[in-house]
């Protein structure tokens, strides 16, 4: 049915409201995985506003975990935080780089958790130009048009 997901990884970082807006203004709505330590703490008040605005925008939140290592207790602190930020707990869960073993799929499971992968991957963070992940999304709508999950990541 022509469905394309959205979903960013490794925010909240300074360009999270930006493409949340963006986002709203076109009506589409995107899957934010956080990783809760990776540029500031997501208790910091300015990542706990971006969180809080993009989830009232309308965006959806995954755990991406505390850390990228542990990933058990990563995933039950990233749960605490979202409940205590937004009062939610997160639905989805995507493993870094999408690695996951049956420790990790049962601690996600647990906490009523979908692992989430992607099928697409614009190269964002291996430094592919904003020229090739746009070649890379035409190229990928041309030849799969009607489902796609991309990956994309806000940092980049």
């Amino acid at each position: 049915s022509n469905t394309v997901a959205l979903t960013f990884d490794d925010g909240p970082w300074i360009y999270e409201q930006s493409i949340s807006k963006t986002l709203k203004n076109a009506g589409i709505r995107a899957t934010f995985f956080v990783y809760a330590a990776n540029n500031e703490c997501i208790y910091d008040q300015a990542m706990v506003d971006a969180v809080q605005a993009t989830f009232a925008d309308g965006h959806e939140f995954g755990s991406h975990t505390w850390h990228h290592y542990d990933l058990s207790m990563c995933i039950e602190m990233f749960q605490f935080a979202l409940q205590r930020i937004l009062g939610v707990s997160p639905a989805l869960m995507r493993p870094p780089y999408g690695n996951y073993n049956d420790e990790v799929r049962s601690a996600s499971f647990i906490r009523n958790q979908s692992l989430i992968l992607w099928d697409f991957d614009d190269g964002d963070s291996t430094g592919a130009s904003v020229a090739s992940q746009q070649d890379a999304y035409t190229t990928i709508s041309n030849t799969r048009p009607n489902n796609l999950l991309a990956l994309n990541h806000e940092t980049y």
